[in-house]
């Protein structure tokens, strides 16, 4: 399929066919001592191109599979890892893809669990010391998922049968911006807010607001679902009677940043249960 590389691709198919566990839950990975880090990012780059010039490639299952080889292992580099999910992202920033092809290639997503493989290679990112790209590669695996997440509600829910409040905690101290993007949409679509406790705290919330404006309005917005789908929380009444909590919704800053319906929302959280 691939003339340029295929010598290449062969190779890494017969690596990751050798290593990959037989069960249908490509979550599991099993340990190993062939995955070959620089073959797949020498690999990984190649495909870029590849995949740019033909974005269906991607509705292939079997590449989609092989492709994805680093996600499922625990030994691939951070930054193996970042060249998948950089070829991952393609369908959604090259101008020339086509509503059909979009589709298509998120089928394929679907056929292969991209999500429960992503969050899978999240976890096992969150384990490894000692990488100075450790950080990036957690922020590109999230951004992904959090573009896959806001494209299919059935992205959605996959995630949601994945996460642990450990696991969201971690990468809030990474990348705040997608993992409250993920709690966002998993609260608005299910009305969960009991998987907030202990992760969402005063503390975490007055550092999350002092962050940054987009942290301080997707925080705020997370808020309000809270309590809109929640009549009474112990937790959440923690957080909305902290003081510093309370001077920053009220604050010309917050009220500024936030669209005019947020902001009524958000002005309705200082009030009584």
């Amino acid at each position: 399929m691939f003339d340029a590389s295929s010598a290449r691709m062969s190779k890494l198919a017969l690596t990751e066919k050798a290593h990959r566990d037989v069960d249908d839950d490509t979550s599991v990975t099993a340990e190993d001592t062939s995955f070959d880090s620089d073959e797949w990012c020498q690999f990984l780059d190649s495909q870029l191109e590849e995949v740019s010039e033909c974005v269906t490639t991607l509705d292939n299952q079997n590449y989609l599979s092989m492709l994805a080889a680093p996600l499922r292992s625990s030994i691939a580099s951070p930054a193996a890892v970042s060249k998948v999910c950089a070829v991952l992202m393609l369908p959604f920033v090259l101008d020339a893809v086509t509503s059909d092809q979009m589709e298509s290639v998120l089928n394929g997503f679907v056929a292969t669990r991209m999500v429960t493989q992503l969050i899978s290679s999240l976890k096992m990112l969150l384990k490894r010391e000692g990488f100075d790209d450790r950080d990036q590669g957690v922020t590109r695996v999230a951004l992904v998922l959090n573009r896959l997440v806001h494209t299919r509600e059935c992205f959605a829910v996959e995630m949601n049968d994945q996460l642990d409040k450990d696991l969201v905690r971690q990468v809030l101290g990474i990348t705040a911006d997608n993992a409250l993007s993920w709690l966002i949409r998993t609260v608005s679509l299910e009305g969960k807010t009991e998987f907030l406790v202990d992760v969402i705290t005063a503390e975490e919330t007055i550092r999350l607001m002092e962050s940054g404006h987009i942290n301080r309005r997707k925080i705020c917005v997370l808020l309000c679902l809270w309590k809109k789908f929640r009549a009474f929380s112990p937790s959440l009444g923690d957080i909305l009677s902290h003081d510093r909590v309370t001077e920053i919704l009220n604050s010309q800053i917050v009220q500024e940043s936030l669209p005019e319906k947020v902001t009524v929302a958000v002005k309705r959280l200082c009030e009584p249960f």
